[in-house]
């Protein structure tokens, strides 16, 4: 008999299931915009309310990031990428996850496509404080 997964469905974000991992046991989940799919990851069912914080101002935090990102990492994109010009890049990142860890504590995930020869670029924030740091990871 297989056991069944904890799942909980939240009226704005949809259905979550609870995924245990020999590291850390989290729940997941997706949401739609603008046609792209985002993955959803969080920890603790508590973690739930900064979630939808994010979401309801998700235009500005992509923008916000993606600003925080030139400011941040542009020697690195500029000596390793297909870097044109701040808008192709920046047309060209697309959120693919946020992921929630600790209390007010995020990480967005940017798919950075061919641009970073297969990486990604992460932003780490907190949401009432803003974005302290953006790293490229492989």
């Amino acid at each position: 008999m297989q056991k069944q997964r904890q799942t909980f469905i939240d009226q704005q974000l949809g259905t979550f299931v609870f995924h245990k991992s020999g590291y850390r046991d989290y729940y997941k989940g997706s949401y739609q915009c603008n046609g792209n799919k985002i993955i959803l990851h969080m920890e603790e069912r508590a973690f739930l309310a900064d979630l939808q914080q994010i979401i309801n101002n998700l235009d500005a935090y992509i923008i916000g990031a993606k600003t925080f990102i030139l400011q941040e990492l542009r020697p690195q994109i500029e000596a390793w990428s297909i870097y044109h010009d701040d808008e192709s890049f920046l047309q060209q990142l697309q959120l693919n996850t946020i992921m929630q860890q600790e209390p007010q504590k995020y990480i967005l995930w940017f798919d950075a496509g061919d641009l970073l020869l297969g990486h990604c670029i992460c932003v780490y924030g907190h949401v009432q404080d803003g974005f302290s740091a953006a790293v490229i990871e492989g």
